[in-house]
């Protein structure tokens, strides 16, 4: 089991996966407030101080088809600690970016 973590923690370290989760997660925030405004301000998310984003899990991921990720998860607070939502990161075994997601629950 250590050699699995150990293996994920040098991928995640090479190809900068927590770093590049971050920028990518300031960047969708923002496309977030600004082109769904509305939807935003209902869960008081205005600015980048409106939210308290932690970092939450780094997960390597074998699927039905042999495929493997790396899914870096941040999760969204507001400014009470209340539950938001995720933002999910998915690299493939090389570090190239292969989708995201940003939910609001």
């Amino acid at each position: 089991m250590e050699d699995l973590m150990h293996g994920l923690k040098s991928i995640a370290d090479e190809h900068r996966i927590i770093e590049r989760t971050w920028e990518n997660f300031w960047y969708a925030y923002n496309s977030y407030i600004t082109q769904d405004r509305e939807e935003a301000e209902e869960y008081g998310m205005t600015d980048k101080d409106s939210v308290i984003p932690e970092f939450y899990s780094l997960a390597y991921k074998i699927f039905h088809d042999d495929s493997e990720i790396i899914e870096a998860t941040i999760k969204i607070y507001d400014k009470e600690h209340h539950y938001l939502g995720y933002y999910d990161d998915l690299f493939d075994m090389n570090g190239e970016g292969v989708d995201d997601f940003f939910v609001i629950e």
